[in-house]
């Protein structure tokens, strides 16, 4: 070896370590599933994308659990699908995220509703601009509704205004600051939701309370058919079961319907995921 050689090292064995990495379809956290499955680990992937995280699966060996970690009424699926997918977990790496450039600080570990409890707590006045109306439902007291290039102020929330305009009580608030520069005409045209729009509003609600039902039943049949899959994995590892061709064709059979149900019912799910953001985009 001259001097300018470098010593290589070998490949370290994570033979046995479970890791789940989020986000890991791509850029960082795929090269990182690539890398971990070569080593030796047992590794799932969460991503949102269902064809991506298939296909990624299908390549470096991995679990592939489509989700979004990002929904806080999914987390607790995913975390079971990574649970009985690896039977424990013994590293996380949370690589998932959609915020783009943001500075360091603003991604330490917070709880969900960390900042809904500290704006819950401050005492001064804020002006909030969000489409997430259940995180406007929890912090405001007073609703501005802008229309025509006026504004005015409802007392409640969110949900408050919507029944105050369904029963026909929607009515201003008096304000110390103006909040319109000048009175309304009498005869100018007010856009008020209309009984066709309350109605398609609750229909929309409706479907959107039955859609998440759906992608529970999903979830939980997706849940079961993995866990019977491990359980036929681990049979095939059983050296009695092994030398018995007749069985193991069978458990084969087994895991290849197995596998095609999960597909089927994922590609649902992905329908459904969709069908909710985009009831969840027009009811916001």
């Amino acid at each position: 070896m001259t001097h300018t050689d470098k010593p290589v090292r070998p490949a370290p064995d994570l033979s046995g370590l479970r890791v789940a990495i989020t986000g890991g379809s791509s850029g960082l956290g795929l090269s990182l599933v690539e890398a971990l499955t070569r080593d030796g680990a047992s590794v799932a992937l969460i991503a949102r994308g269902i064809e991506r995280v298939h296909r990624v699966a299908e390549a470096t060996g991995a679990t592939g659990i489509a989700g979004d970690v990002g929904d806080k009424a999914a987390i607790h699926r995913v975390a079971l699908q990574v649970m009985a997918s690896l039977g424990g977990l013994d590293v996380l790496i949370n690589n998932a995220s959609s915020l783009g450039s943001v500075p360091l600080r603003a991604l330490a570990d917070t709880d969900c509703e960390a900042l809904e409890e500290a704006l819950e707590q401050f005492t001064g006045a804020l002006v909030v601009v969000s489409h997430d109306r259940y995180f406007i439902d929890r912090i405001a007291e007073n609703i501005i509704l802008v229309e025509d290039g006026h504004a005015e102020v409802y007392a409640g929330n969110y949900s408050d205004l919507v029944e105050q305009f369904k029963s026909g009580a929607a009515v201003p608030v008096a304000a110390d600051i103006p909040v319109r520069a000048h009175a309304r005409p009498a005869d100018e045209d007010v856009r008020r939701p209309d009984a066709e729009q309350i109605a398609d509003h609750k229909k929309r609600e409706k479907r959107l309370k039955k859609i998440d039902e759906e992608i529970a039943q999903l979830e939980e049949r997706v849940t079961a058919a993995e866990r019977e899959r491990e359980r036929n994995d681990q049979l095939l590892c059983n050296e009695e079961v092994f030398r018995d061709g007749v069985r193991v064709k069978k458990i084969q059979q087994q895991n290849g319907d197995l596998k095609s149900m999960i597909d089927l019912l994922m590609v649902k799910w992905e329908a459904l995921e969709k069908e909710k953001e985009e009831l969840e985009s027009a009811l916001a």
